[in-house]
Order: structure tokens, then sequence, then C-alpha cells
């Protein structure tokens, strides 16, 4: 696996590949981790949210390459990173995230740190959202 630290230029391909720009607009005083107030206000993601997104991407990434992979990927180390870095979270994270990590709902989570939350289908948990 991969070193869990991102360098920054590594970072910065991660946030122009996956973030739209007005997820970095620092028009919001609160910088509460997954605190969101509207559209065009954010903040600036933490390492840890950093090395979550890395993680779940490289899981996605994995899925996708299932069918034409000569040999299964190994997702348990992705798997175990993703539940080690959801331990890291403090208590004043987004409900929404925590709630798409506790019910392993990884691509909910990626779409919801990409910012895409909207595209997420809603499930039995969330009726009508």
């Amino acid at each position: 696996m991969p070193n869990s630290r991102i360098g920054s230029l590594e970072r910065l391909v991660i946030e122009a590949k996956y973030f739209p720009a007005s997820r970095f607009c620092k028009a919001n005083g609160n910088r509460a981790l997954g605190f969101r107030s509207g559209p065009g206000y954010s903040w600036d993601m933490s390492a840890i949210e950093s090395n979550l997104l890395q993680a779940l991407v490289e899981l996605d990434q994995a899925v996708k390459r299932m069918p034409t992979a000569a040999a299964k990927p190994e997702l348990r180390a992705l798997f175990s990173r993703i539940e080690e870095l959801r331990g890291q979270l403090p208590n004043e994270t987004d409900p929404t995230l925590l709630h798409y990590l506790d019910r392993k709902s990884y691509e909910k989570a990626r779409l919801w740190l990409q910012g895409h939350d909207a595209e997420n289908q809603a499930g039995n948990c969330r009726p009508g959202s």
C-alpha cells in the first residue's frame, strides 16, 4: 500500500481531479471538519479527510479494475485503512459522512468528500433525501 501521507503535489492533483473549484472557497469562517453551510462554502480538507478520500478513490479504482484483472486485487488492506481513518475523525465531523462510513457506504462517502453528495441515491436510512 502506498505511503498514507500525501505530498503537496499529489494533494493538488487529487484536489484538481476530484473537487469542483467551489469547494475551496474560504468564505466561511467555520473550519470544523466536514462543516458545510451552503453552496460555494467549504473548508480546507484536513489531512485525515485527504487520506480517507485517497483510500476511497483507490478502493473505487480497484473495484472497477476487477472484471479485467488477471488476479483479484487485495481489498482487505484498503478496508482496514478506511476503518482506521474513520476512527481518527473527530466527533464534530459531519454526521452524513460518519453515517456513510459507519454503514460501509464507501461510494457515498467518496462522493460526499468530493462535493457530489447530490449524486447519492437515497437509501433506506434517508428516505426522500
